[in-house]
């Protein structure tokens, strides 16, 4: 492994380094795509001095992003010289990736449920675990949708977060089918179901008094358990498990009424 020298340029910081390290760079091909965009075209040598990467790593770091798309070599002079693409180019590039990602993950999925018979099970402790196994509904391709079994605790023990995690569905065009109890706080939450992408409807809390929540998706159920001391949410991966919870929420759903029609 090639160490990296520490960057000649202090504009060059590492929060930028870690921006582009999380998104796929390597360390020392985040140093030089930086130290090209304050260079405009350079040579290795103006590259290598900007960056604090070795010459010679430079030249592997260059190899390796032109056939990305990334990095591009003029030879006009006598002494090639290296470009790469704007930071709007990058986003995009990595936006197209992420698109292909998407549109294949219910591909990739049912590929995983056929390399395993036996459902995959997940575990997540705590409030940090709750909010971590809500995060997982938000890998939904846009327009996707999340069937609920709700219970008001979620409102009542994460508000916060609550607000957060709306904000982000919403924007990834997210919506969600949801079944609760009717009660007075039911029919409060419901007032602002239109502006979060959410359909609710209501069952008599005689015969419908749900204690744990329920989520699913299409290749996976997230159990969540609100009232307990220590509140924690178990994922069940399993595509069929998930077809057939969906099918009972089906019927509850033609049960229940819309909220105008109680």
């Amino acid at each position: 492994m090639t160490t990296i020298k520490t960057t000649k340029d202090p504009q060059i910081s590492t929060y930028l380094v870690k921006v582009l390290t999380d998104v796929g760079f390597s360390g020392n091909q985040a140093y030089v795509y930086l130290a090209c965009l304050k260079l405009g075209t350079a040579s290795i040598w103006d590259i290598s001095l900007v960056s604090g990467v070795k010459r010679t790593t430079c030249y592997v770091v260059m190899k390796d992003l032109i056939p990305k798309g990334i990095a591009s070599i003029s030879e006009r002079t006598k002494k090639a010289l290296y470009s790469v693409i704007s930071p709007n180019d990058l986003f995009f590039n990595l936006k197209i990736k992420q698109n292909k990602l998407i549109e294949s993950i219910h591909e990739l999925n049912a590929l995983t449920s056929k390399s395993h018979s036996k459902p995959h099970v997940r575990m997540f402790e705590g409030i940090g675990g709750v909010e971590q196994a809500y995060r997982l509904t938000l890998n939904l391709p846009e327009n996707g949708e999340i069937l609920i079994y709700g219970t008001p605790d979620v409102y009542n023990n994460y508000k916060d977060m609550v607000n957060d995690y709306l904000k982000q569905r919403v924007s990834r065009k997210i919506k969600v089918r949801a079944i609760i109890a009717d009660t007075p706080f039911g029919r409060k939450v419901i007032k602002e179901d239109e502006k979060i992408l959410r359909q609710v409807r209501l069952l008599s809390k005689d015969i419908f008094n749900q204690q744990t929540e329920i989520n699913i998706l299409p290749d996976s159920i997230i159990y969540i358990a609100h009232s307990e001391d220590k509140p924690f949410a178990t994922v069940i991966e399993n595509s069929t498990l998930a077809r057939e919870e969906k099918n009972r929420f089906e019927i509850l759903w033609n049960m229940a009424k819309e909220p105008s029609v109680i």
